[in-house]
């Protein structure tokens, strides 16, 4: 998806992607306040020739506007309805005496709307998604639509906007500075930073990690890590609080010392994270957002890593995706149609000044599927208790697909054959009874296999299962 950036051919204007519904764009209400001009006794000129002797602001109209620029009332006018048969300089001169003297128009239905965002041509998946979603409720509406990037907010002073849906992650201070610098209505979606002049809506997470911890409790589950690709300064700064959601369902549930299960920024090293993660025998993990779920799945497949024989795994809802994969993933679905919706809708609403700013929570929505396994069901869990490795764990996932020769395990789990720790966990898993040989009187036999003992067939105690 294009970025919005450079300058438009002849006229100088700078490049914003511009989806219209219809056209021709009709007068914007209200309009764009820009920063103050530099010379201050042309803001007192205008204040002073355009107020009555009470101090409140005439009406102003184009040809006011006109006048005091000594300019057509037809090049205003073209420059109010973003043409770009204006010349930049003067747009810009007119853009700015407009604002300055509180210039607005009439409310209208094909009203102009600035989506901010971050646009990834690589990335269109869950959150990214919601320009698609926003896109068809303003068309809906009759609207137009114009994306400005997040790094080039400046171009919202060099054309006319009724109002702005902001769904960017990358700057998350928008409230606090949008109503000096801009004055058009405002709806942020997730933003950590809010105050009474910008609507809010908001992605509640609060429940629905509530329940993916109490499921992955309730099946025994007690090492439960938080796998994220964000840093935690980002993670600490999303609007939908899915970190503190996390931690505080942890707590909820007795586990307070969260020191050594939580991982930040492992955009570039997840494959190196996950082996972190196994060698600390966690369980279970949380991972957040849809494409991070997706990026899982090769490292898990080229590393033989199951789910959920080895790792049980939550992680957000990929519609179409989540549910067919093997096995279906348990995962946190966001709505983010709904989101959209109601972002639009209170944006139309402030513009109509139907009601007034406020926030909205759309609540995320547990979903159990199979990837999550009840280790206290199942005599496989003792190796994932204390006392066990991560090579344990590999060669009893290796194992329930087929019995295997120690070459064969080697090869599966890209070790040598004479790797010392590997030798020795076959023989302590063995002394565990947790497999066996398939011909126990040819034990140097070249032929000999291992395989996975049926747990009703199991003699070990639970001392030595706990070795």
């Amino acid at each position: 998806m294009p970025r919005s950036s450079g300058l438009n051919g002849d006229t100088g204007l700078p490049l914003i992607f511009r989806i219209a519904f219809i056209a021709p764009l009709t007068f914007p209400f209200p309009i764009i306040p820009q920063t103050k001009f530099e010379n201050k006794k042309k803001d007192d000129y205008i204040m002073k020739t355009f107020a009555n002797k009470g101090g409140i602001l005439k009406k102003v109209t184009a040809r006011k506007i006109a006048r005091m620029l000594g300019v057509s009332g037809s090049t205003v006018s073209r420059a109010l309805n973003n043409s770009s048969s204006v010349a930049s300089d003067t747009r810009k001169m007119i853009l700015e005496t407009a604002r300055k003297m509180g210039f607005s128009l009439p409310h209208t239905q094909n009203q102009t709307i600035a989506v901010i965002g971050d646009f990834f041509p690589q990335d269109v998946t869950g959150y990214y998604s919601l320009f698609y979603f926003i896109y068809d409720e303003i068309a809906r509406r009759g609207g137009h639509v114009e994306l400005v990037a997040a790094k080039d907010i400046e171009l919202l002073n060099e054309r006319i906007f009724h109002g702005a849906v902001n769904y960017s992650t990358s700057i998350l201070d928008f409230s606090l500075k949008w109503k000096e610098a801009y004055n058009i209505p405002l709806v942020n979606i997730n933003q950590f930073i809010s105050d009474a002049d910008t609507g809010q809506v908001v992605m509640d997470t609060q429940a629905a990690m509530y329940d993916a911890i109490e499921c992955l409790v309730r099946h025994g589950h007690r090492k439960i890590a938080y796998l994220s690709l964000e840093s935690e300064m980002a993670e600490r700064q999303k609007g939908c609080r899915r970190l503190y959601n996390y931690e505080a369902a942890m707590r909820a549930h007795g586990f307070d010392d969260l020191t050594d299960l939580i991982f930040f920024d492992a955009e570039n090293v997840l494959e190196e994270t996950i082996f972190r993660i196994l060698e600390k025998n966690i369980t279970g993990v949380v991972m957040p957002t849809e494409i991070s779920g997706i990026r899982l799945e090769a490292i898990l497949h080229r590393n033989h890593i199951r789910i959920p024989e080895t790792l049980s795994l939550v992680t957000w809802e990929y519609p179409l995706i989540s549910a067919v994969l093997t096995p279906p993933r348990t995962t946190i679905a966001i709505d983010y149609h709904e989101i959209a919706e109601k972002a639009v809708s209170m944006l139309y609403e402030m513009l109509s000044r139907q009601s007034p700013p406020r926030t909205v929570f759309v609540s995320a929505k547990f979903i159990e599927r199979e990837s999550i396994q009840s280790i206290s069901a199942s005599e496989r869990a003792s190796v994932i208790q204390a006392g066990s490795t991560f090579v344990q764990r590999r060669i009893l996932a290796a194992l329930l697909e087929r019995p295997m020769s120690r070459r064969e395990l080697a090869e599966y789990l890209k070790l040598s054959p004479a790797n010392g720790n590997f030798r020795k966990c076959l023989g302590k898993l063995l002394k565990m009874n947790m497999i066996a040989l398939t011909d126990p009187h040819s034990v140097h036999s070249r032929n000999q296999k291992y395989s996975l003992v049926e747990p009703g067939s199991r003699g070990a105690s639970p001392q030595a299962c706990q070795q």
